[in-house]
């Protein structure tokens, strides 16, 4: 059991409740456990040999500075 109290309520509020089912529905990053080292995936590669370099083509709109007026 664990002592919380909940957001937005006062802390009269405040109740035991039982940590399988919170650790559960909540996400509590102090308390949160990791697996153990070794089960570790593969990184993620990018295959560029089949993307394509797109060219700019047209020239990106120029911005006025805040204190500029258009003309």
């Amino acid at each position: 059991m664990v002592l919380t109290q909940w957001q937005g309520l006062s802390p009269e509020d405040t109740s035991w409740e039982p940590w399988p089912s919170l650790s559960k529905t909540y996400h509590l990053e102090d308390k949160v456990s990791f697996p153990a080292e070794g089960g570790v995936s593969s990184p993620i590669t990018i295959d560029t040999s089949t993307t394509t370099k797109r060219q700019l083509t047209t020239k990106p709109k120029e911005m006025n500075q805040p204190n500029e007026e258009k003309q």
